[in-house]
């Protein structure tokens, strides 16, 4: 059988710029699917609904895959309408979109080969930390949140000479303080990290932490403490001269230095190639969590000058965030 060798390299996608991308031939790939003598293989595509993001990575997930492998059949449903087909799917594979998809995937206990794309890294704990589902061990995930590692790599590049670096976390975040800890130590920062809660007033607890250490990362957690976090930091931030680190095009716009995240197109390419791998060979299976394996940085220019920070452009930035991004490999 043939070696199908990971490769490193840095795509292009219009309008987004460059995309670090780490991947497998998938030309070799299409080749082997395309000339394979097998009966055609089919996906069943569970939609959790008819909202613009969903309908891009359906979009890009099934543009991808059937780039890969044409001959693929896909099956898609979405819930809540009339093109929604219970249990059990038929498919060789089923690929979910959002989490109500992933949830009704779980709850059907298929024991098929599953993908979830576009749901966040506490919910795939939650759902496969159920060890009564005997279906647990053939599920894969492609999650939205980026690691706490590439976030601090973000503001180490940025931020060379910084020393210190603080966040506040909440019921979500929380979780991943271990590998926050861990992140920041290997980027030499030295970390300060509270938690906040509903009952906590925001600007106490932010107040020191922006006015005392040299850059401030903002995590991503639930919608409320996210849009909590985002007023009163990025006025502290501008105030007190901090720059912030946030985790979305429009964090970055509002005021924050610079983000990294991934946009809903990547997650459903990523996913049709994890696919595409699967339906190729399927005893070679990727199960576990995915982190995205194309992301776009994003920086504001004008926060820049306002805060007296030299920064890269687009191209520059991206050439220093892969080379250093390979050494986390």
């Amino acid at each position: 059988m043939l070696a199908i060798k990971p490769r490193e390299g840095l795509t292009k996608d219009s309008g987004s710029g460059h995309r670090f991308f780490w991947g497998l031939t998938w030309t070799l790939i299409t080749f082997l699917l395309c000339s394979s003598p097998a009966q055609a293989a089919t996906v069943r595509l569970l939609v959790s609904g008819g909202q613009p993001y969903y309908r891009e990575v359906q979009q890009h997930f099934t543009e991808t895959l059937l780039d890969l492998s044409p001959e693929t059949t896909i099956s898609v449903s979405v819930l809540g309408s009339d093109t929604m087909q219970s249990a059990p799917w038929p498919e060789d594979i089923i690929v979910t979109i959002g989490t109500p998809a992933t949830e009704l995937a779980h709850q059907n206990h298929t024991g098929k080969k599953t993908i979830a794309l576009f749901i966040t890294t506490d919910v795939w704990h939650r759902l496969t930390d159920d060890h009564s589902n005997p279906g647990t061990n053939a599920h894969a995930a492609v999650v939205i949140d980026q690691t706490p590692y590439r976030i601090l790599l973000l503001a180490r590049l940025l931020l060379p000479k910084a020393s210190t670096i603080a966040t506040v976390m909440g019921p979500i975040s929380g979780s991943s303080l271990t590998d926050l800890q861990q992140s920041a130590k290997e980027l030499n920062f030295t970390l300060t990290a509270n938690t906040l809660d509903e009952k906590d007033n925001p600007v106490a607890t932010l107040s020191p932490l922006l006015k005392n250490n040299d850059v401030f990362v903002a995590l991503p957690d639930s919608a409320v403490f996210n849009r909590a976090i985002a007023k009163w930091a990025l006025y502290l931030g501008f105030r007190n001269h901090t720059p912030i680190i946030g985790f979305s095009k429009a964090y970055t716009d509002a005021g924050a230095l610079a983000s990294i995240y991934t946009k809903p197109s990547d997650i459903g390419r990523y996913g049709a190639e994890l696919s595409a791998k699967t339906l190729l060979e399927p005893r070679t299976f990727d199960g576990g969590l995915h982190h995205p394996r194309y992301y776009t940085l994003h920086s504001n220019t004008a926060v820049a000058r306002a805060l007296n920070i030299d920064i890269p452009d687009q191209t520059t930035l991206y050439r220093m965030y892969e080379a250093a991004l390979a050494t986390e490999q």
